[in-house]
């Protein structure tokens, strides 16, 4: 009879060590022997906020984020403190909500104190480094928007190209490209266009890059479409063929995004019937929201 042999066990898995590595996408790779999974990394700290808006006890902030190849941001903190006793320690503000978006308006201050400012951003590898602060700002006793508006309202006085050199240089802030916008939809609406081709064409590449960056902010979106359009009504050689693939793909986008919105959706057939080169409006047609007066805004 024969014995039955008993089968060799498979050799004991050694288990490699695993290292947890700071890097910034989800993957498992072997360096020599041991196995190396990854850890996303925090994200860099936010640029300076910038005050775009103070009133009697409210301070509005703004802030951009360096380019970073690892998970999105998902919350914000934002934390303030003063010069005196009681509030000369940093502190947590807007615990009751969560901060989603690079903006926030700091509501409950006492007017006169002054306060300073940072920010750090959270994604799923922890919180990041605060921001460096802003500089005292003291809530005014009267209501007012700070010099943003006033700036580019004296940039306009330098014509068109002064403006969009502010805006290019100032891009990561909505509230600048809402400005320049609004001076250069002045401008084009009044003369029905930019005097040079080239003013018109930069126009045209500078505001829809700032569509594409905002394109949730709905006063951007139909301001675009306006200074676009009056953009184009120069010439015929401001818009190219790839300028105007990428106008029409921010239209459908903003139409999207915005169902419903009688303006965004006017604006936006105006500009695509601009493009296409069939509109027949003009100016004494007397619609403002079609002709893009300022006053609409």
């Amino acid at each position: 009879m024969l014995e039955k042999k008993r089968l060799p066990s498979a050799p004991p898995i050694e288990q490699c060590p695993v290292l947890a590595l700071p890097i910034s996408v989800h993957q498992r790779q072997e360096v020599d022997g041991v196995e190396l999974c990854s850890k996303p990394c925090v994200p860099p700290f936010p640029y300076t906020p910038e005050v775009v808006e103070v009133k009697e006890t409210m301070i509005a902030l703004e802030w951009a984020n360096p380019e970073y190849d690892g998970p999105e941001n998902l919350k914000y903190e934002v934390q303030g403190r003063g010069k005196t006793r009681v509030n000369k320690n940093w502190k947590t503000l807007c615990t009751y909500a969560t901060i989603s978006q690079p903006f926030f308006k700091i509501p409950n201050l006492v007017p006169g104190v002054e306060l300073m400012f940072r920010v750090r951003a959270f994604n799923y590898g922890g919180w990041g480094e605060y921001s460096w602060e802003t500089d005292y700002i003291i809530p005014n006793p009267v209501a007012r928007s700070i010099s943003l508006a006033r700036d580019l309202r004296a940039a306009a006085g330098f014509g068109a190209r002064r403006v969009l050199a502010v805006m290019a240089a100032r891009a990561h802030l909505a509230e600048v490209q809402r400005q320049g916008a609004k001076q250069l939809l002045a401008m084009a609406a009044r003369y029905g266009g930019f005097k040079r081709i080239s003013v018109a064409k930069e126009c045209v590449e500078v505001v829809l890059k700032a569509m594409k960056k905002f394109d949730k902010d709905k006063v951007m979106q139909s301001l675009g479409c306006l200074v676009v359009g009056w953009s184009c009504k120069t010439g015929e050689e401001v818009i190219n063929t790839a300028l105007q693939n990428d106008a029409e793909k921010v239209l459908v986008d903003a139409q999207n995004t915005f169902k419903g919105d009688t303006a965004i959706i006017n604006h936006s057939k105006w500009l695509y019937s601009v493009l296409q080169n069939t509109d027949n409006l003009s100016l004494s047609t007397g619609d403002e929201s079609w002709m893009g007066a300022i006053g609409y805004y």
